[in-house]
């Protein structure tokens, strides 16, 4: 079946059966046994003892340690730090060229050279302006002033995918009037511990908060929606 993409254009997901499933597990454990030495420290991506959380630690120490850096944007969802601009023009123009002989391509609209460091975070606000926002699994990444005053890479929940988990609440809870109120808490409290575990990240309590008290806001209307005595809020 085909999925819907956030650019508009669609992607294949397999449904696998329980059988799938098991040939699935047995060949990932004899790949990683083979290919798991082979990979970069940079490799974050579906390796064991490895998370999101841990990519997110090694971009911010990279863009933090280059006052003057740049950061490479690809579709392919990885992100590189270079310490100066020149050398991040060299890759990108390679790149696609490189990408090519293993049969991928770069989406261009996709893709861009992002000045990146606390330099050049500093001289962008003197002019009233921002460096450019770019986004990496699930975050929306900003240049901003820590609690001592210095530029430092920040990280947010992405505001369209947050607002999104949010109608596919609505639309669950709605969906499930029929069903027994405490199952349906249940589910969605499974749903709000997930993201809010995922998104607990430096400098994103706000959104993560939002996130919560949106969630208790939907419980709340779906339980007096159901009916009772007593209303709550």
């Amino acid at each position: 079946m085909e999925i819907p993409k956030e650019d508009g254009s669609t992607r294949p997901l397999a449904i696998t059966c329980f059988e799938d499933k098991i040939v699935q597990l047995a060949v990932s454990q004899i790949l990683t046994k083979i290919y798991e030495p082979l990979f970069l420290p940079c490799s974050f991506g579906y390796r064991e003892g490895m998370n999101a959380h841990d990519a997110l630690r090694s971009l911010m120490k990279y863009s933090n340690e280059f006052a003057k850096g740049t950061t490479v944007e690809i579709d392919l969802k990885q992100y590189f730090s270079f310490q100066n601009e020149h050398d991040a023009s060299r890759f990108y123009q390679v790149l696609p060229k490189r990408l090519e002989k293993f049969g991928l391509k770069l989406h261009v609209n996709k893709s861009s050279v992002i000045k990146s460091g606390s330099y050049h975070a500093k001289v962008a606000a003197s002019k009233g302006e921002r460096l450019k926002t770019y986004k990496f699994v699930g975050f929306t990444c900003y240049w901003g002033k820590g609690r001592l005053g210095k530029w430092r890479l920040k990280f947010k929940s992405r505001s369209d995918r947050l607002a999104k988990k949010l109608v596919g609440m609505r639309q669950y809870v709605k969906q499930n009037l029929g069903v027994k109120t405490h199952i349906v808490i249940k589910n969605v409290v499974r749903i709000v511990v997930g993201w809010a575990n995922y998104h607990a990240v430096s400098d994103n309590q706000k959104q993560v908060n939002m996130f919560i008290q949106w969630s208790t806001r939907i419980l709340f209307a779906f339980v007096n929606r159901k009916g009772g005595k007593r209303k709550m809020n």
